[in-house]
């Protein structure tokens, strides 16, 4: 099949008419990497189609000129349509709550329709709110918890839960819809006095709110995650993002951050420069009314609920009808190692047998980053040898990965570190700062166990330079025994040691073997422990035959 076949056959075109702006996209939907929908263009008109139907406080039609806007926009966008080679047949334009409830709204449709040859779709209330979760649980590689997605005229709330097998599941009620966009927001408390707090505002707020968890039926049983998107949330994400303990934040991606409950109202918020936050003026202008949401709903919440952990989402209805088309299958599949499928070596399976071997039961390190690690071994080979730490470094943050939907900043954080190890772990000055960053976004333990499993991979990676096993060669090493030993007593509790038994045949490659795991022997000495003198040592005995 052509290039130009497979574009016309994969690449689907999607038009996002929201509230506080217009979103043009064209995603390829190949699979199996439409996993994390990959975007091979995208653009934003700035076209508020809510501020447009406001004058002095009433409520007016969209204005002509608006339209035309509108319709220049997408005109512009059909041509780029056109140039990438999508068929009509796989171009979606999608309307939601600002023409939905526009007096003119039906006249924009089809007008639209007219001019662009075009079906456009106006999606209810309820679609509405179904879609943007499930373009939050794209965002996510797991979720259980009430999904926020804050626009311009509203803020939809859905309980939802991610399945293992891909299924998402949504409570019986639906989505709730409750009139307090940040936009909204924004012109309500211009003409209001006082203390926002105090106003009648604020407590309807907190009322339907409170209105809302009991009608989506949240208890108090265990702690309530939340799962935040929407233009108005995201601005809220970048700000905490600035204020976070580790400075600078090392990772410029709001999607997937995740802050403890306790961090989720800061105190400090420096009201006079909000642009340097990097948030957008419209969005600084818009953050009183957020921070109004945030403390209504922390007041709903508490003291009956207790709140977990707060995740900042950048999916939405874009990323949810994406999502929404997908076959289980691939839903199921998970982000980090989807992503990084296309770059395993040929013999991606037998490496990962053999690193798999060397992460002993109870280590802190899930299988996808294992299996991320092995597809990636050899990703960064061709760079010269003086970059290619700082190059895996980088890679989940501005490199390879960084456009991956779906990856928590754990996730982006560990592998950064592993692949960085992989390679020997000296980075350019330049990059040190960012190293020690990342570590520091971290406890030491996962770091440590980061450190390890790269010089795990690293080894095997030089026993095997081609990423390629031949099944009638003989392994120069096997493992006999690796097992994760906790010290004994009460005062031991953190102490842990990892006791390895393998044995390296004399083979061509044996010398390579032993220099292997001399350096992970170095690994278990007291200076690199991960919690001082109460850390992990490494009891690694090695014996040839």
């Amino acid at each position: 099949m052509s290039s130009k076949e497979e574009m016309k056959q994969h690449y689907h075109a999607l038009v996002d008419m929201g509230s506080n702006g217009i979103r043009f996209s064209i995603t390829d939907l190949l699979p199996p990497t439409s996993r994390i929908l990959p975007t091979v263009y995208q653009d934003r008109s700035p076209i508020s189609l809510y501020d447009a139907q406001s004058q002095n406080g009433t409520k007016i039609p969209i204005p002509e000129p608006i339209i035309q806007d509108v319709i220049t926009a997408l005109l512009r966008f059909k041509r780029t349509c056109t140039e990438f080679l999508v068929p009509d047949t796989q171009v979606r334009i999608v309307a939601t709550e600002a023409t939905r409830n526009a007096i003119n709204g039906p006249d924009l449709i089809r007008r639209i329709d007219e001019q662009l040859g075009w079906k456009s779709q106006l999606l209810s209330k309820e679609d509405e709110g179904r879609l943007g979760a499930m373009g939050v649980a794209s965002s996510v590689d797991e979720l259980e918890g009430i999904v926020m997605d804050m626009g311009g005229g509203s803020v939809q709330m859905t309980w939802v839960s991610k399945q293992a097998d891909g299924e998402i599941e949504m409570g019986e009620k639906g989505s709730i819809s409750l009139p307090f966009g940040a936009a909204a927001l924004f012109a309500s408390m211009g003409t209001s006095s006082g203390n926002p707090e105090e106003s009648p505002l604020s407590k309807e707020i907190v009322q339907k709110f409170q209105d809302g968890l009991s009608d989506l039926g949240i208890s108090n049983e265990k702690p309530l995650n939340l799962y935040l998107s929407g233009g108005g949330f995201r601005g809220w994400g970048h700000l905490l993002m600035a204020l976070d303990e580790v400075q600078p934040y090392p990772i410029p991606i709001v999607n997937g951050y995740s802050i403890h409950s306790s961090r989720f109202l800061p105190e400090d918020i420096d009201a006079s420069d909000l642009r340097k936050y990097r948030i957008s003026k419209r969005r600084a202008s818009q953050v009183p009314g957020v921070e109004l949401v945030v403390k209504a709903l922390l007041r709903a919440i508490s003291p009956k609920i207790k709140l977990g952990i707060v995740t900042f989402c950048q999916g939405g209805v874009r990323e949810g009808l994406l999502y929404n088309d997908l076959p289980r299958e691939l839903r199921r599949q998970k982000p980090l190692v989807a992503a990084t499928k296309p770059f395993a070596p040929h013999s991606a399976s037998e490496l990962l047998d053999m690193v798999s071997s060397l992460v002993p039961a109870g280590a802190p390190l899930d299988r996808n980053v294992v299996e991320a690690t092995v597809n990636l071994l050899y990703a960064h080979a061709s760079n010269p040898k003086d970059i290619r730490s700082s190059a895996a470094l980088r890679s989940t943050t501005t490199g390879l990965l960084s456009a991956t939907h779906g990856l928590s900043h754990y996730h982006r954080c560990i592998l950064g570190l592993v692949l960085c190890e992989r390679w020997g772990g000296k980075v350019a000055p330049i990059d040190e700062g960012f190293l020690q960053s990342l570590q520091r976004l971290i406890s030491p333990l996962p770091c440590w166990w980061a450190k390890y499993l790269g010089r795990v991979a690293s080894g095997i990676a030089d026993l095997y330079p081609a990423g390629l096993v031949d099944q009638d060669d003989i392994r120069p090493f096997s493992i006999e025994r690796c097992s994760l030993v906790t010290g004994g007593s009460e005062q031991e509790e953190s102490s842990k040691s990892i006791e390895i038994d393998m044995v390296i045949l004399e083979a061509e490659s044996s010398q390579k073997a032993r220099d292997w795991t001399e350096g992970l022997t170095k690994l278990g000495k007291k200076k690199n422990w991960a919690d001082g003198e109460r850390g992990i040592v490494i009891d690694l005995r090695v014996s040839s035959s």
